[in-house]
């Protein structure tokens, strides 16, 4: 479970911002970790175009490639991935800083770091096995690794400077550094352009009996008008492209009146928000299942506001959510904002600044919200700022 996440100096992002998965006062759709501490189970960030929503997410995307080393760091010339703010002479060739809070397997971590194409500057691992936190690492102190908490970091004598710790922690079998890794690998990170890739991952998922009836009973509920959902079996090979899902829907005989039934193909002949629906069901269930983060940029692109907020009511609902998953979505789908109101440290917003930086601020921030009032009415007045300023767009151009 995601406790919050900072980021500093990352492409729109140029000074540092939180993204906080704590509740404020109201205890609606938390999960209960303790008594002094409350997570949400679901978050949105809204805000205009350009403002720096996906760039949040962005920088979940990254972090995670950093830390599962999915650019094969290995040789000393290798560079790491980095994309620092460009619109400032002080960022353009600054480091850039993440640090995570989360929950895995029971236990609290804090992990970050701090780097450049070329190097790691700052690098810290903390556990909380009580209140108070053990450190496993931290580069800077003068001696960096805990080594009489954690015996076998005395095998680690020396790393590249743009190695991590934690992956030498990982080689050497240290338990926090592995829930670290692991808690990376069950986070979904998805995008509405990823749903080629998603709806190939729903088929596969067909392929299992129970998760195929789990699949075709959202997609009844859905009132797509759509009676089963299955694989096209005519295909001789294993391999799943979104042409081999098909759909079937019931068909009248208007001589008699009787009803049988007719095949579509979902893609390209079933509409598009039935498409981005069966697409989106693959993260979603697997982060149900596995009690991971899912980050979904635009979930609501293609989707009827009332389905976006059963998709929000899966995470909300501890029956269909008992593993404790977090949903965290970008979205422009201004209704969701009174949706969400019944506690609103679900809601963020974005915005960009005269210098065109991302500026982060949730609706805990406002004092005085008349929540009698519809926010939506509200957000689209300027009273939350992150809306467009659209000053003489209808004047005629040239």
């Amino acid at each position: 479970m995601l406790v919050e996440f900072s980021i500093n100096n990352f492409k729109s992002i140029k000074d540092s911002v939180t993204f906080s998965m704590v509740s404020g006062k109201s205890t609606n759709n938390v999960i209960k970790i303790n008594e002094k501490l409350n997570l949400l189970s679901c978050a949105a960030i809204f805000g205009a175009n350009a403002s720096g929503k996906t760039t949040i997410i962005d920088a979940f995307a990254m972090m995670k490639r950093i830390v599962l080393n999915v650019d094969k760091i290995f040789l000393s010339t290798d560079e790491i991935p980095y994309n620092p703010f460009k619109l400032s002479t002080e960022t353009e060739n600054a480091s850039t800083s993440f640090d995570i809070v989360f929950i895995h397997k029971g236990r609290q971590y804090k992990y970050g770091f701090e780097y450049d194409k070329n190097k790691i500057y700052d690098e810290y691992l903390f556990e909380y096995k009580t209140v108070k936190p053990t450190c496993v690492f931290d580069m800077e102190k003068a001696v960096p690794l805990n080594k009489d908490a954690y015996p076998e970091l005395k095998e680690i004598k020396s790393k590249p400077d743009n190695y991590l710790y934690l992956w030498k922690c990982d080689q050497i079998d240290n338990e926090p550094a592995k829930n670290v890794l692991d808690f990376f690998k069950t986070m979904v990170i998805t995008y509405d352009v990823s749903n080629t890739l998603n709806a190939q991952l729903s088929a596969y998922l067909l392929n299992n009996a129970a998760l195929k009836e789990i699949i075709n009973g959202y997609m009844r509920k859905a009132d797509f008008g759509i009676t089963d959902i299955r694989i096209n079996n005519e295909k001789s090979d294993n391999k799943i492209d979104i042409d081999d899902i098909v759909v079937r829907h019931k068909r009248i005989n208007e001589a008699d009146g009787s009803t049988d039934y007719v095949d579509f193909h979902m893609n390209g002949e079933e509409s598009y928000g039935t498409y981005k629906f069966f697409s989106s069901l693959f993260p979603i269930l697997f982060a149900l299942a596995q009690g991971s983060v899912v980050l979904y940029d635009e979930l609501d692109a293609s989707l009827h506001p009332l389905l976006l907020r059963k998709l929000f009511d899966l995470f909300r609902n501890k029956e269909t959510n008992p593993h404790n998953a977090q949903l965290i979505i970008s979205c422009q789908d201004v209704s969701l904002l009174d949706f969400l109101k019944d506690n609103i440290s679900q809601i963020c917003f974005t915005q960009k600044d005269d210098d065109g930086q991302t500026i982060f601020h949730s609706l805990d921030e406002y004092s005085g919200v008349e929540l009698k009032k519809k926010l939506q009415d509200l957000y689209l007045l300027g009273s939350f700022d992150a809306i467009p300023r659209l000053e003489g767009f209808d004047e005629k151009a040239g």
